[in-house]
């Protein structure tokens, strides 16, 4: 192997779309379909046509490596600043245990391209990176909670078919609705209190009721950013969709809530994940387990679960008295690389979201 190089491409040469060059014989490169490429184009945080796009690690001219990046804004008590952030990396498993992975995110954490990193959905390899005493980053967990709403993929997956599937899937189900019976009473309850509307487009006072919540930092989650998740998705397929609700009392808006769900490919059975994304109340009574609750009522029925995270544990009490189960933690990182914010590290400050940096678009 020949000393691998790490090649920057700029959004403006992405705009331009003149930047593949080189093999692409692992189809690194291929992962940035037209799709993809209008997804972070139309982002309202990639304004700065300088800014790096995508990283390429390059194995002579063969392509072995990607890693996607992209601006935005995160709130701090000064002020908002721009921020980057980063996914969708991938070295080709022939190429895995070369320190390839290790270049690329030291190049991530240390450029001065911005003067904060943000991150969220790490994977295992790379929380390993971030944990390095060397790279700085602090590293937020918090519990990811799943309530399961149909067992047919699970059967399904693992090939069952025809009057099996149907058995099994008949009796799983049928003691899921009797578990769930606490949950269809609090939702029909909380129905009659307020009143949920899909909408089309982001309304006005969502950005706002996002920001206002009384945490001094968060990802900045107003009209555009909420606009920009809504309408695109780096899937491109069309059983993968998000959702916005808006939740009134009476005529005035109180919360609402998005959310989105996603069809698993690595499965031989349609098996459709639902997941909270975002949410905001501005009711004292409308707690953030009710939202829960009423997120969980619109997902498709053939959906096979729904997920959420939450740093309250409260809410994490609350929603295992409706059948939602741990699993697992997510996490959210960060880097103050000029050390301007020494209280950033306290994961009180921050508002957390299962919809963080790019998480909704996967």
């Amino acid at each position: 192997m020949s000393e691998i190089v790490l090649k920057k491409i700029s959004y403006g040469q992405l705009q331009e779309n003149t930047w593949l060059t080189g093999n692409d014989c692992y189809g690194m490169a291929a992962f940035v379909d037209e799709n993809v490429r209008n997804t972070f184009l139309q982002s309202p945080n990639n304004n700065q046509p300088d800014k790096t796009a995508i990283l390429l690690a390059l194995d002579g001219d063969v392509i072995v490596g990607r890693h996607l990046l992209y601006g935005t804004t995160i709130k701090t008590g000064q002020g908002n600043i721009m921020a980057q952030s980063s996914g969708s990396t991938e070295v080709h498993e022939s190429q895995r245990g070369k320190g390839i992975g290790s270049k690329i995110n030291k190049w991530t954490l240390n450029n001065d391209e911005y003067p904060v990193y943000i991150c969220s959905l790490l994977s295992p390899a790379c929380l390993r990176i971030m944990e390095k005493k060397e790279n700085a980053c602090t590293i937020f967990e918090f519990p990811e909670l799943v309530k399961i709403i149909n067992m047919e993929a699970a059967f399904a997956c693992r090939g069952m078919k025809g009057v099996p599937l149907k058995i099994c899937k008949g009796l799983c189900n049928l003691f899921l609705g009797i578990f769930n019976i606490p949950t269809k009473v609090k939702v029909s309850k909380l129905k009659k209190k307020y009143s949920l509307k899909k909408e089309k487009d982001i309304p006005e006072w969502a950005g706002d009721m996002c920001m206002n919540d009384g945490h001094k930092y968060a990802e900045v989650h107003d009209n555009a950013w909420l606009r920009w998740n809504l309408n695109y998705n780096l899937t491109g397929k069309l059983q993968d969709k998000q959702s916005f609700y808006s939740i009134y009392k009476g005529e005035k808006p109180v919360g609402f809530f998005f959310t989105k769900e996603r069809l698993r490919d690595d499965v031989s059975s349609e098996m459709i994940i639902g997941t909270l994304c975002e949410w905001a109340s501005v009711d004292k009574e409308l707690t953030e387990t009710d939202i829960n609750l009423l997120a969980f009522s619109t997902f498709d029925k053939k959906c096979y679960y729904m997920r959420t995270v939450t740093n309250n544990p409260k809410t994490c009490n609350d929603m295992q008295g409706y059948w939602f189960r741990k699993h697992g933690e997510m996490q959210m990182g960060f880097k103050d690389k000029l050390g301007q914010y020494p209280d950033m590290a306290e994961m009180a400050n921050w508002r957390i979201r299962f919809g963080c940096c790019n998480s909704i678009l996967f």
